[in-house]
């Protein structure tokens, strides 16, 4: 099985039909971090003109698929830290107690 891209993804969608966009947006979840970062920088670097469609489609898939990448990361980065901080009130305050009795 060859390896999705976001060419390939965005190859296979209508804009406009729901169903062909869940279901890109399904496949996006495999896509390589390193790809997703090439569209973003293209859509930086992009320069005055217009642009292909296509490649619209695939930067507008990347930062789709780049939200919630980042999005996911800071859920888990915010229950670890949670996590994390209630062990330390929790050790913090059977030391008190322990010190005090």
């Amino acid at each position: 099985m060859s390896e999705k891209t976001l060419r390939s993804i965005t190859e296979s969608i209508s804009i406009e039909d729901q169903e062909t966009m869940k279901r890109a947006l399904e496949e996006a979840k495999t896509i390589p971090e390193y790809e997703i970062h090439y569209y973003l920088v293209k859509r930086d670097t992009w320069g005055p003109g217009s642009m292909p469609s296509r490649t619209q489609e695939c930067i507008s898939l990347a930062q789709v698929e780049w939200e919630r990448r980042k999005d996911a990361h800071t859920k888990q980065l915010t229950l670890a830290s949670t996590v994390v901080s209630g062990a330390i009130g929790l050790v913090g305050v059977l030391l008190g107690a322990l010190l005090a009795g």
